[in-house]
Formats: C-alpha cells, sequence, structure tokens
C-alpha cells in the first residue's frame, strides 16, 4: 500500500511511504527471506520510490526490494 495524495504511477516519477500488510497465500513463502522480513516489518512505514521506464515502471523498496511493472501495470517481475 502506497501513502501519498500525488499520482503513484506517473510520468514523472514518485517518492514516498509503503506499507506492508497482509499475509502470503501459499503456505511455502513463509520460509523465504524476504518473506520472513516483510512479515517481521508488517504494517511498518518503509520508503519507496517508482519511476517510469520504457517498459513501464520500476519500483524501489530501500534496496530490500526492486520489481518491474509494465505500462498496464500487470506483470510484475521482482528484482
Amino acid at each position: 500500500m502506497f501513502a501519498s495524495e500525488e499520482p503513484v504511477f506517473s510520468e514523472k516519477g514518485w517518492k514516498g511511504h509503503c506499507i506492508f500488510t497482509g499475509m502470503p497465500k501459499d503456505s511455502s513463502v513463509f520460509e523465504n527471506n524476504l518473506c520472513k522480513y516483510l512479515q517481521s516489518k508488517k504494517n511498518f512505514k518503509l520508503n519507496a520510490k517508482v519511476d517510469r521506464t520504457i517498459e513501464g515502471y520500476s519500483l524501489n523498496i530501500m534496496r530490500l526490494l526492486t520489481a518491474q511493472l509494465s505500462k498496464d501495470l500487470i506483470g510484475l517481475l521482482f528484482g
């Protein structure tokens, strides 16, 4: 969840805050170190940045998580 009064996915890019909440549907994900870290920070505010790319959008959350979204915001690819 992103917290902003400005559009997060825009031509100019965006810097703001995001909050992780929820639970994975697949129980095997709980063994993943990233999942363990995110669950320990659940409902904890983190800095986030969204940049426009040729393919769509690039998300960066505190060097913890990077992801690519297509222009139609479908097809999340984690890096």
